[in-house]
């Protein structure tokens, strides 16, 4: 598998053809997909390719910029907290966004730790932390719970040549209040997950490259994918699965996929 995914890899960078260019996905996490699905349902959206996820980060940008002509008509559409929602996502977006005629907040601008940019090459480099609390109290549980999650990482991702665009990314979270009783490193079961003293500690990670011509797309490596209907769950493939390796061709010709 590994040396075919190679093969692929290496005849997909060297094959002469009239590209677009080619953006990694926006992860199923990111808080985008519930407003996208807030303009949809406005009207300010039209798009056939809800059913399934993830969007590239250039999907995303074709949306915001098909909201953006229906906003400009009427601005009253959005309220002033959705308003300044709306440009942050077009600030992070402001890359893809680019050739599409939208104005952007230069602060709200995406800025990265590092960026490497060399004619159609491109490289951002950046650190993620979170911070969570759950706590969780009522009759339902015999003392108040809370749970501290503590996660640090790094993002790494890319567009060479045009066409071929690549994604890593690695964190490690501490997990401090929850009662968990045995070690996993059995990745069907979930993320991995090591005990030392009262700590947990679980690894998450993620990395695949994309190849897309006009018509035609390939991706390969480990990432999570959405694919049916639904809201919260779909009938195919739930958002709530984990990360997995996949091998995922996509073909388009007009209103088909």
């Amino acid at each position: 598998m590994k040396q075919t995914v190679s093969y692929i890899l290496v005849f997909l960078v060297f094959l002469p053809t009239m590209a677009v260019a080619q953006s990694v996905n926006v992860p199923l996490e990111h808080w985008v997909y519930d407003f996208l699905d807030r303009f949809q349902t406005r009207g300010l959206i039209q798009d056939f390719r809800f059913a399934s996820r993830p969007y590239s980060r250039r999907e995303v940008a074709r949306m915001l910029a098909e909201a953006e002509e229906r906003i400009q008509v009427d601005g009253r559409i959005l309220s002033s907290a959705e308003r300044s929602l709306y440009e942050q996502l077009k600030g992070e977006f402001h890359e893809e966004l680019a050739d599409q005629n939208v104005s952007i907040q230069s602060r709200y601008r995406e800025r990265h730790l590092a960026t490497w940019v060399e004619d159609n090459n491109r490289v951002d480099v950046d650190l993620h932390f979170d911070q969570r609390l759950d706590v969780k109290t009522g009759d339902a549980y015999a003392t108040t719970e809370t749970i501290a999650r503590t996660t640090l990482g790094g993002i790494v991702r890319g567009q060479l040549k045009d066409n071929l665009g690549f994604f890593v990314s690695a964190q490690n979270t501490l997990i401090k209040g929850e009662d968990v009783v045995q070690e996993n490193f059995d990745l069907s079961r979930g993320a991995p997950l090591t005990i030392s003293g009262e700590n947990v500690y679980s690894d998450d990670a993620s990395a695949y490259f994309v190849w897309k011509s006009p018509w035609f797309q390939v991706e390969a490596g480990r990432d999570r994918a959405q694919w049916g209907p639904g809201y919260r769950g779909s009938l195919m493939l739930s958002a709530q699965c984990p990360r997995f390796d996949m091998l995922k061709f996509k073909l388009r010709f007009k209103r088909f996929r």
